[in-house]
């Protein structure tokens, strides 16, 4: 589903998939083009949402993952 809507799979389309699975997605992470996403991991749990958000506001979020570690 995207948007709200459902798209049927293409059968065509499976052979580009295999290709870019078995060939291109694994030389691009080989030679670095492909990246994970940076984690900044907040401890505390749900409360330490406003401190995120407060983060998120003061334009300090760049290229990176908010997670807050549930205890």
């Amino acid at each position: 589903m995207m948007m709200g809507k459902t798209y049927e799979a293409d059968p065509d389309d499976r052979p580009q998939l295999i290709e870019y699975l078995r060939n291109t997605l694994p030389d691009h992470l080989r030679r670095g083009l492909l990246r994970p996403m940076k984690v900044h991991l907040w401890d505390g749990g749900l409360e330490q949402i406003p401190d995120g958000f407060q983060y998120m506001i003061q334009g300090r979020v760049s290229a990176e993952k908010l997670v807050f570690r549930l205890t």
